[in-house]
C-alpha cells in the first residue's frame, strides 16, 4: 500500500444513554405505538392493530419498572428534576390510552347493538325483523302474540 488512507476512520462506540434518556425513548415509543394504535381503530384495521400490540406490552413493562424505581426512590434525590419530561410523556401515553379505550369501548358497544338486532333480541329499542318474503320473523310474531 502507498501511504494513503483510505478515508475510512472507525466510528467511536455510540454514547451510552443514561437510564432518563433510555426512559424517556421507551415513552416517547409508546406514545408513537399509542397514536399509530388509534388511527388504525379509526379505520378499523384489526391486522394492524394486533401487530402493535406486542412492542406496546413490553414497552409498558420495562415503563412499569421505571415507574416502581421512581416511587422507591432509588434514583437520587438529585434526579427527580430530570424525569420532569418522562413524567409528562407518561401522562401523554395515559390519555392516548384512555382515548383509544374510549374508542374500543364505542365500536364495541354499536357491534353489540348491532349484533342484538340481527339476533332479535328485544328491548327497550326493539327493531323488528323480516324474513326474506317480508314477513316478520318468528321472534317478531311469537312477542306480538304474547303482546296480546
Amino acid at each position: 500500500m502507498s501511504g494513503k488512507t483510505s478515508g475510512f476512520q472507525p466510528s467511536s462506540s455510540p454514547p451510552t444513554l443514561s437510564f432518563v434518556e433510555t426512559s424517556r425513548a421507551a415513552a416517547t415509543r409508546l406514545l408513537t405505538l399509542i397514536d399509530a394504535e388509534f388511527e388504525a381503530l379509526k379505520k378499523q384495521d384489526l391486522t394492524v392493530f394486533e401487530a402493535i400490540q406486542p412492542e406496546k406490552v413490553q414497552l409498558l413493562d420495562q415503563l412499569g419498572d421505571v415507574a416502581q424505581r421512581i416511587e422507591q426512590g432509588t434514583l437520587g434525590d438529585g434526579a427527580q428534576g430530570e424525569w420532569a419530561d418522562f413524567k409528562e410523556l407518561v401522562r401523554r401515553c395515559r390519555d392516548g390510552h384512555r382515548r383509544n379505550e374510549t374508542l374500543i369501548s364505542r365500536q364495541l358497544m354499536t357491534i353489540r347493538s348491532a349484533l342484538q338486532a340481527l339476533s332479535g333480541a328485544h328491548g327497550p329499542d326493539s327493531v323488528e325483523m323480516y324474513d326474506r318474503l317480508g314477513q316478520l320473523t318468528q321472534s317478531g310474531r311469537r312477542d306480538r302474540y304474547n303482546e296480546a
